[in-house]
């Protein structure tokens, strides 16, 4: 049986997978992360801002247009195209302040 490459929505999936692993296994014992989802709209008192725009890298250019069906253009925040942007450690960081 023929192995295939993930796509690309997959690999993205598997890292942010990998990253809230590593944040569950930073937390105390017998505290999770769980559903992480309502955390990345609700806001951080200290900056004001929310936990998916702190902690994510904001993607300000491009789009997912096409001829025939039109998109969605990049803009500072979230947006339909790339969301929050592109996660890393400051996610984790901040994930682990809002748990």
């Amino acid at each position: 049986m023929e192995r295939r490459r993930p796509r690309r929505n997959q690999r993205r999936d598997t890292v942010v997978g990998r990253l809230l692993a590593r944040t569950n296994s930073a937390l105390p014992v017998g505290k999770r992360a769980g559903y992480v989802t309502p955390l990345l709209y609700k806001n951080v008192p200290a900056d004001g801002g929310t936990l998916g725009s702190l902690g994510c890298q904001d993607i300000t250019q491009g789009n997912n247009s096409t001829a025939a069906v039109g998109g969605y253009s990049a803009q500072p925040g979230y947006d339909a195209v790339t969301g929050w942007g592109t996660k890393g450690s400051p996610f984790l960081a901040a994930l682990k302040t809002m748990i």
